[in-house]
């Protein structure tokens, strides 16, 4: 993967591999699988994205999902670094994911606005 390359993308462009499920006031939303997902923090950890949460959610027939409130978020902390936060949100975020009890349910990553690199 070229980092380099990347670095300069907003965060939607790297959860953009999902399901569409529209937008809410300016913000774009994708429904993830569990691979899907753990792709992504990979990719938002290497160009410094945070995760400052997320929702789970499950497909309810045609264009339709629930939200399973299986939600998590992550805040910085007020002595945090940056770069620490960033580590820390992933890891949260991916702890989120890899414990889900149903892996036919689909992440929704709510990324940091701003780039800690």
């Amino acid at each position: 993967m070229d980092i380099l390359g990347l670095r300069d993308q907003p965060p939607h462009s790297f959860l953009a591999q999902g399901i569409f499920l529209g937008e809410s006031n300016g913000i774009k939303n994708w429904a993830l699988t569990r691979s899907q997902a753990l792709n992504a923090l990979s990719q938002l950890m290497a160009t410094g994205w945070p995760i400052l949460g997320g929702d789970i959610i499950q497909h309810a027939g045609g264009n339709s999902f629930t939200y399973t409130y299986e939600n998590w978020h992550c805040e910085m902390q007020h002595d945090e670094q940056s770069e620490d936060f960033l580590a820390r949100s992933i890891q949260v975020a991916r702890s989120h994911i890899l414990h889900l009890d149903d892996v036919s349910k689909f992440v929704v990553l709510v990324p940091s606005d701003k780039n800690v690199r």
